[in-house]
């Protein structure tokens, strides 16, 4: 058996955000509240661009002209939780840039009518990615990433010998259920939901 990661590896690892929900209009003039609350977050994913999933959100902040507050990452504002997220504690306020698995599991309450927009990207195959206000859910970042041709091919050629392949992710199981059909692997062989520890075992 071959076991495969899916970001970076079967994808490209080069992610695109290609919707967002904020919880108010933010296309023309941004409320001063929003727009410092975006600043925070930007310096999150500028502190996180070592993963996919932080360079792209950074890209796309910066891109509709959010300006960072410049929140350097030091041992005690900012704690980067791999396979989860970051977080910044400022004025006794916690932002949270992360999954959305993370975030439930921090007490972040979902309301149901933004389940079901949740659930429509991740049958969509797109990455959802989350941020949070302490205890509020403040928005949600909605990526697309790009299957990686070459490793693509050597699924193929595996497949052809009759070696069973495994796709292994943190995303979400329905987004890497939508990879694994791409590439003709079962379903049961998708695996999503992992922290990176779970890799290994």
């Amino acid at each position: 058996s071959f076991y495969f990661d899916k970001t970076g590896t079967l994808t490209l690892g080069k992610m695109k955000v290609v919707d967002t929900l904020f919880f108010e209009d933010h296309s023309n003039n941004l409320s001063h509240d929003l727009s410092h609350d975006l600043s925070i977050y930007l310096d999150l994913a500028d502190n996180g661009k070592v993963h996919p999933i932080s360079q792209a959100i950074y890209e796309y902040l910066v891109s509709i002209d959010i300006k960072t507050k410049g929140h350097k990452l030091n041992d005690r504002d900012i704690n980067y939780i791999p396979g989860k997220g970051i977080t910044l504690t400022t004025k006794n306020i916690c932002y949270r840039l992360g999954s959305l698995k993370w975030l439930e599991s921090a007490g972040i309450n979902i309301p149901e009518e933004l389940r079901a927009r949740i659930e429509e990207a991740h049958l969509n195959g797109q990455t959802v990615s989350c941020t949070s206000k302490d205890n509020t859910l403040t928005g949600i970042f909605m990526l697309e990433d790009i299957l990686n041709i070459e490793t693509a091919k050597t699924i193929s050629l595996l497949q052809s010998m009759n070696r069973e392949i495994f796709i292994l992710s943190g995303d979400n199981q329905q987004v890497v259920e939508s990879v694994a059909s791409k590439l003709s692997i079962k379903p049961t062989n998708a695996i999503g939901d992992l922290y990176p520890e779970d890799k290994y075992n």
